[in-house]
């Protein structure tokens, strides 16, 4: 059965995507907030019969000093290091918030893990499930 354009209206107005009855292909989900602490840890692992797609990243410095952020996108029995990094070594300056968007896969059974050079970097991390 088609969607009405009254049925596509409302769902714009409430967020929602509703083309083709795709809403649920389309739903977002936050996958991590925090704090970083100053050494690598898993923040989100992915289920093993689903993939993570990653579509956007905050990270907000809230001290008065420049801190670095680390965050890797780990395969299943990989470890985290500059050849999975999304981002490394980046420089976010004091009370200064870095926005990524974007589309990056994390596959089934691997991990997002990241780390600070110091305390005080609060960062969320949004995407999809499927």
């Amino acid at each position: 059965m088609a969607t009405s354009l009254g049925d596509i209206l409302s769902a714009l107005k409430n967020g929602v995507i509703a083309i083709n009855n795709l809403a649920s292909a389309y739903s977002f989900s936050l996958l991590y907030r925090g704090s970083l602490g100053s050494a690598y840890s898993t923040l989100y692992t992915v289920s093993s019969t689903s993939n993570a797609y990653v579509t956007d990243i905050c990270m907000c410095n809230t001290t008065a000093s420049a801190l670095t952020v680390y965050i890797s996108f780990v395969s299943i029995n990989d470890t985290a290091s500059a050849s999975n990094a999304i981002f490394y070594n980046v420089s976010i300056p004091a009370y200064s918030t870095l926005q990524w968007t974007g589309n990056q896969v994390v596959v089934s059974g691997g991990t997002i893990q990241a780390y600070a050079s110091t305390t005080g970097c609060a960062l969320s991390i949004s995407g999809r499930i499927t």
